[in-house]
């Protein structure tokens, strides 16, 4: 959709406040959801003089009139708490108490408005909904309500239960409050599927939001409405959620596109992420406090502001391809799309407007492009801060012609940061009339960072790799492998669609299914890496289906789940002990067989067949080039080793894995030629 100009704004998802958020593509605006100033209220006021304010969409007044606990207007035989609760269905509120009067309910389990609907089912006038901790909503009910907080839900209630308890609730009004701030709901980062890239993108108004609703009424459901047996569903509603907030995107992003034609979704996503404002606390504690990135992403929505941003950050099908390139999408990108537009370097140079680097070794530079779309040459001034970071810009100062694109980096060096503890800072770029931000987000890593992975075909070979380090001293180094393929016996299942949670509760099981083979693994202290496979070439037909986990001691579980049987998982320094790998015969002939391949290597599978040459001395903030050398594979194979480099303490601090098939490759060929030493460096 990106590739073909369309802007998609995504929800961010509600399983907040925990880090679950969803939809983290980069070509993507993934939206969070935040509060507005708007607050519709009203008032109850007690037959005692107290009065309480809650939320409401209360139109019709409703003078002094008597009030009863829900706990005190049960049915013979009702239950407790789906009274408690005031239940529609069954029901449970008696007529004979509730006709004429107010009912106190307390929310949860069913639906707000059902509570409503069963206090007018009942005969009752007025409802009062005393809340369970989860925060006033403002709902369209059956008879005059309003929504208060628990505390005083618990006053209201004590009150109810005195003789000649009344209640009067007034018609809703804005009585306004501070915004905005994060919604509860809203899923908060950091990225799970890459800890170099910032989502959610940016926040907008995704609680109480006033919408249309489609009644969608049989006619026997507008018989029953007619004879006074059903409520009628209102034509508007209330909502509350990330698919409240991502549709205000959209429709920003339609208005920009419109004033702006030539503007890529990206441009679009830029200019409304770099115009943004910052929430207000929500008083959360650690990664789930409202005013992180992982919650508001750069900041809440400003509309006008996005309509002249000053500079963009453009990306487009090229930039797309080399980040799928570089995450080895091999499914969706195919290898000639590499070769001719290239892989990118680092996933944190993606040209985002947040700046991102999971594991900042001693120094990390990050590059990034900017646009001018302001219609006018700016120079543009840079000013950058991160707590416990020396922060470098440079250019510091750049100007740029109208529709003119320039290029600058951030270096980023630290400085007393907390090693594995993320800190929180900003990159502003100003010309005195634009303020073009960008959220800056580091975590220092441990002393190397290394490739995770590098393949090869040949049977002899060598490879060149860069690792980073963030200390000075001698490198040290672990090796094991090349180590051969192991099969398992061949396993017959029937196939059953299974989910990831399913497998996943049946591999912590550890017993085998019809559907399901679980393989126990030991795997020792000291692992380099574990990696399992199962192929299309070792099943029964060429249809099947099979998926692939595998669950750590400790219940993590790592998964592969494409389409076919081409599945496979590794994990890189794995803690001890016994894994579980599961094979699950997801679809395909009636009785599917499939064999499983696993390496497990350690440091006693070290041989002759795999080398790791490492320099002398590396230095803090600086590169160094180490060498993995191999020989001696046999043609026809598939073969794992790998290496752990380790700092001057000798602890391990990065894994690359090397793999090499040579199932399909040829013995080297050569042809004789006269090279000068230059040459052969070169």
């Amino acid at each position: 959709a990106a590739n073909a100009g369309v802007f998609v704004a995504a929800s961010a998802g509600n399983s907040g406040p925990n880090q679950a958020v969803a939809h983290v593509s980069p070509w993507l605006t993934t939206v969070a959801a935040s509060t507005h100033d708007r607050a519709l209220s009203a008032t109850t006021t007690l037959g005692n003089g107290a009065s309480y304010t809650g939320a409401s969409f209360n139109a019709t007044a409703l003078p002094q009139t008597a009030m009863i606990r829900a706990e005190d207007a049960g049915l013979p035989g009702a239950d407790a708490n789906s009274l408690r609760l005031c239940f529609l269905t069954p029901a449970v509120l008696d007529p004979a108490k509730v006709a004429g009067k107010v009912v106190v309910c307390t929310r949860g389990v069913n639906a707000r408005t059902d509570k409503s609907a069963a206090v007018k089912a009942a005969g009752g006038v007025g409802m009062i909904l005393a809340d369970n901790g989860a925060g006033l909503v403002a709902d369209v009910h059956s008879v005059p309500s309003v929504h208060i907080n628990a505390a005083d839900g618990a006053a209201v209630k004590a009150y109810a239960q005195m003789a000649g308890s009344t209640a009067a609730i007034g018609v809703y009004f804005n009585a306004g409050k501070p915004a905005p701030v994060m919604a509860g709901f809203s899923s908060r980062g950091p990225n799970a599927g890459d800890a170099n890239m910032l989502k959610p993108d940016l926040t907008a108004p995704g609680v109480d939001i006033i919408a249309t609703v489609t009644a969608g009424m049989s006619q026997a459901d507008r018989d029953a409405v007619a004879n006074g047996t059903l409520v009628p569903s209102p034509e508007w509603a209330s909502y509350q959620g990330t698919s409240m907030s991502s549709p205000h995107v959209a429709g920003l992003a339609a208005l920009l596109k419109q004033a702006n034609p030539t503007w890529s979704p990206a441009a679009i996503k830029s200019a409304l992420m770099t115009t943004t404002t910052t929430t207000l606390t929500d008083g959360l504690a650690g990664m789930q406090n409202g005013l992180l990135p992982w919650a508001q992403g750069a900041g809440h929505v400003v509309p006008n502001k996005a309509m002249d941003p000053g500079l963009v950050y453009d990306a487009g099908k090229v930039d797309f391809i080399r980040y799928q390139c570089k995450v080895n999408r091999p499914a969706v990108v195919p290898a000639s799309d590499c070769t001719t537009f290239g892989t990118l370097d680092q996933t944190y140079n993606f040209n985002l407007p947040s700046i991102t680097v999971g594991g900042v070794t001693g120094t990390t530079t990050v590059t990034r492009k900017v646009t001018n779309v302001s219609g006018s040459a700016s120079t543009y001034t840079a000013s950058a801060s991160v707590p416990g970071f020396t922060v470098v810009v440079t250019p510091a100062s750049m100007t740029l012609l109208p529709g003119e694109t320039k290029s600058y980096t951030l270096k980023l060096t630290t400085a007393g940061a907390v090693d594995g503890q993320w800190s929180y800072g900003s990159l502003n770029w100003t010309d005195g009339a634009h303020v073009v931000k960008s959220p800056v987000t580091a975590r220092p890593g441990k002393s190397i960072a290394a490739p995770a992975e590098l393949t090869a075909t040949t049977v002899s070979g060598a490879r060149m790799i860069t690792l980073n380090t963030g200390f000075a001293g001698r490198m040290t180094a672990n090796k094991g492998g090349l180590k051969p393929v192991m099969l398992s016996a061949p396993s017959t299942l029937i196939p059953k669609a299974v989910t990831r949670a399913n497998l996943k509760t049946a591999c912590i099981a550890g017993n085998s299914t019809t559907s399901i083979t679980v393989y126990p693994v030991a795997i020792p202290a000291g692992t380099i890496v574990a990696r399992f496979e199962t192929r299309d070439a070792d099943v029964s037909s060429a249809g099947d289906d099979n998926d692939l986990m595998i669950v750590s001691p400790t219940n993590v579980d790592t998964y592969s789940g494409n389409d076919g049987s081409n599945e496979a998982v590794q994990l890189s320094s794995p803690a001890a002990g016994t894994h579980k790998v599961c094979v699950a015969a997801y679809g395909g002939a009636p009785s599917m067989t499939h064999t499983l391949s696993s390496w497990v290597v350690t440091t006693a599978d070290a041989s002759s067949s795999m080398n790791v040459l490492l320099p002398s001395t590396v230095y803090a903030g600086g590169t160094a080039t180490v060498g993995l050398q191999w020989s001696g594979l046999a043609t026809g194979g598939r073969y794992v080793g790998g290496a752990q480099f380790k700092d001057t303490s000798d602890t391990v601090q990065a894994t690359t894995v090397l793999r090499v098939d040579t199932t399909g490759a040829a013995p080297l060929a050569y042809t004789e030629r006269a090279v000068t030493t230059q040459n052969l460096g070169e």
